[in-house]
Parts: C-alpha cells; structure tokens; sequence
C-alpha cells in the first residue's frame, strides 16, 4: 500500500484542484487500504488458527492484547496492530456449531455487520 504513496503524491500534487481527480485517488487508496487488510485479516486467522492447534485457545475479549504482543510492522512504521488501517479494532468471533474462527474488519464504514466487511475464517 505505501507503495502507491509517491505516485499519488506526484499525481495528488497535479490534480490536487480537481474534485474528479482527488475522488480518484481516494478510491484508488481505499483499494488499497482493502488489499491490505484482507491480506492482514488471513494472515492474522491463520496465526490464530496455529495457535488453537497448540490448546492456545484466544479469548475474544483478549484479541486486542494478543494482535500487540504477537504482530510485527515492517519498518519503521509505527502503529497498533490491532486495529485496521479505518482504525477500527479487528474482532475475533467462533462459530462453534460449524468449528470455524472469524477475523473480522469493520472495513471502510467503519460499522461491523456491512456490505464492506473484511474476514478470513478457518475450522479448527
């Protein structure tokens, strides 16, 4: 995602006046916000999913704290890990009937429970 960051920079900077312009690059950077998070939300419930494998079952009241103490950021960025790039908290919900963990993105509305919503499952 911050990939595309000099390049909307360099075409920000020239169209910046424009309302058409500026609607494009917010939709092209929320596609990349979306990327993003979809690739964090698999990668945080298959990190889920191993633990449970080991009888670490994660308790969705800890999730927060468990997401701090166990993802790393890249770089030199700096930024809490348990929540999205909206800077909406991910959840952690078990479907127990069916054995199937959930990691969940409010996603871009910011409101769980929406068309836009981000998740990764797996049985266990």
């Amino acid at each position: 995602m911050f990939k595309l960051m000099p390049l909307v920079t360099v075409v920000g900077g020239v169209g910046a006046s424009s309302p058409k312009v500026k609607t494009q690059l917010e939709k092209l950077f929320n596609t990349a916000k979306v990327v993003s998070v979809q690739t964090e939300v698999n990668n945080i419930a298959q990190m889920v999913y191993l633990d449970s494998l080991e009888d670490q079952i994660i308790k969705p009241a800890e999730f927060a704290d468990y997401l701090r103490k166990n993802m790393r950021v890249k770089g030199k960025l700096q930024r809490d890990t348990s929540l999205d790039f909206w800077e909406t908290p991910y959840g952690l919900a078990y479907d127990e009937k069916n054995r199937r963990l959930y990691v969940l993105s409010a996603g871009p509305d910011k409101k769980y429970n929406s068309d836009d919503d981000i998740y990764a499952s797996y049985a266990y």
